[in-house]
């Protein structure tokens, strides 16, 4: 009886990752849709049009731009893991789910963000919505490293290359990224001005993991011998 079950477990990644690819480019033109509305000063005397559509919709076109660069980032990282996955299991497709969900979520704040944003300085940014933004990527994070988590449980359901290779890099990282937008996320409930700028960060933190991995290795290599 046991052996059935087992197999049924043993799923198609292909569906999953279709699915979730058609996710990624819906959130992405979601994106794009509050810029469509933007338009070009009426008066004539403008010399340099952009410069003033710049000036008046910085913030939205800033956020536009950061969040399209994470959702990107959040992509390259899932398509990557799942290269590993010759089949899933269920807690695979669960998890992928909450992944999906967050990144559809994703425009949702950064849209309220852009509406705080433009009623006063960046300084002045509301702590719910900012909490809200970035709490939303750490979702999205921490439902890639538990999808990570599910690969190192369960080699079997890995390739053969993803065995050569090993994975264990890839779930630093992860849990490093995971970590950090949880504390940020925190650090947004009092000080949501420091948080965004914190999301800089994360350009950084992939030197960082590797830093922490060597040295884990160094240890690890140094008990050894």
């Amino acid at each position: 009886m046991t052996k059935p079950r087992k197999e049924l477990e043993r799923l198609d990644p292909g569906r999953t990752i279709a699915f979730s690819d058609g996710v990624v480019a819906i959130a992405i033109t979601i994106l794009i849709l509050p810029l469509v509305a933007i338009e070009l000063p009426k008066s004539a005397d403008q010399t340099n049009p952009l410069g003033y559509v710049w000036l008046q919709n910085g913030p939205l076109i800033a956020s536009f731009l950061i969040t399209w660069v994470v959702i990107i980032t959040f992509w390259m990282t899932h398509h990557r893991i799942f290269r590993n996955f010759e089949s899933i299991n269920q807690a695979v497709v669960g998890w992928n789910i909450l992944w999906v969900f967050a990144i559809i979520v994703l425009p949702f704040p950064m849209n309220l963000l852009y509406q705080v944003e433009s009623k006063g300085s960046i300084l002045d940014a509301d702590r719910q919505v900012v909490t809200f933004y970035i709490g939303t990527m750490a979702v999205i994070s921490f439902a890639m490293s538990m999808i990570n988590r599910q690969a190192i449980r369960h080699p079997q359901l890995l390739t053969e290359e993803a065995h050569t290779r090993g994975i264990g890099e890839s779930s630093v990282i992860g849990w490093t990224f995971s970590v950090y937008l949880i504390l940020l996320t925190l650090c947004a409930i009092a000080f949501p001005n420091i948080a965004l700028y914190g999301l800089f960060g994360l350009w950084v933190l992939p030197n960082a993991a590797e830093a922490i991995r060597s040295r884990a290795a160094s240890k690890k290599q140094a008990s050894t011998t």
